[in-house]
């Protein structure tokens, strides 16, 4: 089976668990990046060095412990620091990462942090934006595209 297969199973597999561990009473919204960053970790290590989902994996992994460092182990920091600097990390990990060889760029970097400032952006306009099924989505999608193009 191609890698690429894979990571599209390992995202539809993800899709799946991140729906059932997001839905959950015990796990908040604060936990979603994080999450969805270790589905796309997995794909990515998948891919090896030089496959996809790097950028993402990297970015939403890191910044995904911000919050979970601000609302699960109660850090007496405000929010808006603890994500600045865990974004900081981020792209300073990510650069190393593409330094060595990693497939990183600096526009999917970008993107992704600019996809976090919408979604966090809108939290509080629009409810859909803190559903799980949304994310689960999300991830079905690029994962059977993933899937049908390999």
């Amino acid at each position: 089976m191609s890698a690429r297969r894979l990571q599209g199973l390992v995202l539809l597999a993800g899709a799946a668990a991140t729906w059932l561990l997001l839905d959950s009473a015990d796990i908040g919204f604060h936990w979603t990046p994080f999450v969805l960053g270790v589905v796309y970790l997995v794909a990515a290590l998948l891919g090896g060095p030089g496959g996809s989902y790097w950028s993402t994996a990297v970015v939403l992994t890191v910044f995904g412990l911000g919050p979970v460092a601000r609302f699960e182990y109660e850090v007496d920091l405000s929010a808006a620091s603890i994500y600045v600097v865990a974004l900081g990390v981020a792209v300073l990990l990510a650069g190393r990462m593409a330094e060595r060889g990693f497939a990183i760029t600096q526009t999917a970097v970008g993107a992704t942090i600019v996809a976090l400032g919408v979604v966090f952006a809108l939290q509080t306009e629009l409810d859909v934006i803190t559903e799980p099924g949304l994310y689960a989505g999300f991830l079905a999608a690029v994962g059977l595209l993933r899937v049908v193009r390999s």
